[in-house]
C-alpha cells in the first residue's frame, strides 16, 4: 500500500469520525419543533473519485421541517472545533421532507437519489427526480454563470496562489463534468465524465458538436492533464502557468457547444 494510499484510508477515518460527531450533535439540538429523518454522505465520497488533497466532504440533512440557517452555521462552527483540517472541508446540503427549502440544490439530488451513502434515516424521504429540461435549465443558471465568472477570475490572475488550486481544477474540469451531465442527467465522479468526454471525442462527437463554430475547439489534452494532477494530488500550479491562457478558450468552447446543442434539439 503507497504512502498516498495509507494517509487517505487515515483520513476517510477522521472523516467517519466527525459526522459521527454532528451526527450526535444534530440528533442533540434540532428542538422539539423538528426532527432528523436523514443524514448520508454525498459527492465524491459515494460517486468514486475522493481525493485527500482537493475534494470535499458533502453530507445531506434532512429534516421534518425547515431548518433553522442559524443552526446550521452552529453546526459549521461546531464541525471546525472538532477537527478542524475537516471540519472546514465539510460542505452541509439541507432540506425538510417536501425539499423545498435550505440549500439543496437540482444537481444534489439527482446525486442525492443515485449515489446516497446512509449514516442514519429514521425515514426515507426522496426528492421527485428532475426532469433533463429541469437539469438543463438548472445547468444554464447558477453553474454556468459561476464557471464563467472563475474562467475570467483565472485567465486575469497575475500571482499564483496555491488556496485556489482546488478551483482551478473544478475550473479546469468543468466541460467535461458539464457535457456529461447535460448530455446524461446524472452526476458522476471526474474521472467518468472525462471517460465519458474521451469517448465522445473518440467517436468524432465533439467534432461534430463544433463543426460550426471553428473559432474555438474545446482542449480535452488539458482537461485529461488537470484530470491527472487531481487524482496525484500534485500542485495546480503547472496548469496554471501552462493553460492559463487557454482558460477564455475552453469556456467559450462549451457556449459554443450548448448553442450546437439547443440547434439540434430545436
Amino acid at each position: 500500500m503507497t504512502i498516498n494510499s495509507n494517509l487517505q484510508n487515515f483520513e476517510l477515518i477522521r472523516i467517519d469520525s466527525i459526522l459521527n460527531q454532528l451526527l450526535v450533535y444534530l440528533k442533540d439540538n434540532f428542538g422539539l419543533n423538528n426532527s432528523l429523518l436523514g443524514f448520508y454522505k454525498l459527492g465524491s465520497l459515494t460517486h468514486g473519485g475522493y481525493n485527500s488533497y482537493y475534494s470535499d466532504i458533502d453530507v445531506a440533512i434532512i429534516a421534518h421541517k425547515e431548518i433553522d440557517p442559524i443552526f446550521i452555521e452552529s453546526a459549521k462552527k461546531e464541525l471546525i472545533k472538532w477537527d478542524n483540517d475537516m471540519g472546514i472541508k465539510v460542505s452541509l446540503f439541507w432540506t425538510d421532507r417536501s425539499f423545498s427549502s435550505g440549500r439543496f440544490p437540482v444537481l444534489d439530488q439527482i446525486d442525492f437519489l443515485d449515489n446516497r451513502e446512509l449514516i442514519f434515516e429514521k425515514e426515507r424521504i426522496l426528492p421527485k427526480r428532475p426532469s433533463v429540461d429541469m437539469i438543463r435549465n438548472y445547468l444554464l443558471s447558477h453553474p454556468i454563470e459561476y464557471w464563467t465568472e472563475k474562467s475570467n477570475y483565472f485567465s486575469k490572475l497575475r500571482v499564483w496562489n496555491e488556496l485556489e488550486a482546488k478551483e482551478l481544477l473544478r475550473c479546469l474540469l468543468y466541460p467535461a463534468r458539464f457535457i456529461y451531465t447535460y448530455s446524461k442527467g446524472l452526476m458522476t465522479s471526474n474521472d467518468e465524465a472525462v471517460s465519458f468526454l474521451r469517448k465522445l471525442h473518440d467517436n468524432n462527437f465533439l467534432k461534430y458538436s463544433f463543426q460550426d463554430f471553428r473559432q474555438c475547439q474545446l482542449s480535452l489534452e488539458l482537461i485529461e492533464e488537470a484530470l491527472t494532477v487531481r487524482n496525484l494530488r500534485r500542485s495546480a500550479q503547472s496548469l496554471f502557468i501552462k493553460h492559463q491562457s487557454k482558460l477564455i478558450e475552453q469556456h467559450q468552447s462549451i457556449l459554443n457547444w450548448i448553442q450546437y446543442e439547443k440547434q439540434k434539439h430545436s
